[in-house]
């Protein structure tokens, strides 16, 4: 079986810029900004953020205003700590599950055709690590056509979630990446079926990641580091010192 530390080499903070055409990425030494509105897409300056405004600015608006809806809810909490969450375990963990979850070394197609949903769970106490406020509940995967289901039947958001996805995969593409990945991220109250936010997110994959082949039982590898809080950083560590071994069957303990 592989070990999981070259891969997390190979998928070292390949966050890229979202304009079209635009190759810069953290990868290549760029320093990335997210969009402040939206807090959803990284740009490598100001120029690219203006020159993809018009192709941005629906969604970006769209997305703000859920925002300011959700926390006059009260439910902006969730969406906090997902995006801390996300900065806190950084890209590779989102590249496994897209690329473990749709198969892609063996169907590299299924890119095109499918998405991933990861379920995450509300911890009852909330830790002070934002890379533990949440332990893993399951990753599924869905064709494209079951989306707007997924997403509550919310036919607005489907249509932006899918037009999001295609300008990202266009740009990945022109920059001579593999695509952009649909994950969907549902996070769960601490106890109960209850969803209290729902929000895609593309996962840009670059050639190597369409090679990475899944461990046998990779889902509970995958619980292993959600719930355990391993950075990539922390993985290799203990990887290194003989503290988690993915082949073991308590790895999700």
């Amino acid at each position: 079986m592989p070990s999981s530390s070259g891969a997390v080499r190979n998928v070292h903070t390949h966050i890229s810029c979202a304009r079209r055409g635009c190759a810069n990425s953290k990868l290549n030494g760029a320093s990335m900004q997210l969009c402040k509105q939206c807090m959803a897409v990284n740009y490598c300056g100001r120029e690219c953020q203006r020159i993809d405004w018009p192709l941005h600015k629906a969604w970006c608006k769209s997305q703000a205003v859920r925002m300011a809806q959700e926390e006059e809810a009260g439910i902006d909490g969730p969406r906090e700590d997902c995006y801390a969450w996300q900065n806190a375990m950084g890209p590779f963990l989102l590249t496994w599950i897209c690329s473990y979850g749709l198969n892609l070394c063996q169907l590299p197609q299924n890119l095109q055709t499918q998405f991933v949903v990861l379920s995450l769970r509300e911890r009852l106490i909330r830790p002070s690590a934002a890379r533990k406020l949440f332990t893993y509940e399951d990753v599924e995967v869905f064709p494209y056509h079951a989306l707007g289901a997924v997403l509550g039947e919310n036919e607005t958001m489907t249509i932006e979630a899918m037009q999001h996805i295609q300008r990202q995969d266009a740009a990945a593409r022109a920059r001579g990446d593999a695509g952009a990945a649909l994950l969907v991220i549902n996070v769960l109250e601490s106890t109960g079926p209850r969803i209290l936010l729902s929000h895609g997110v593309p996962v840009i994959l670059v050639t190597n990641d369409l090679r990475l082949v899944a461990p046998t039982g990779w889902k509970n590898f995958i619980k292993a580091i959600i719930n355990k809080g391993l950075t990539s950083k922390r993985l290799t560590a203990r990887e290194r010192a003989g503290e988690f071994d993915i082949n073991s069957s308590h790895a999700d303990d």
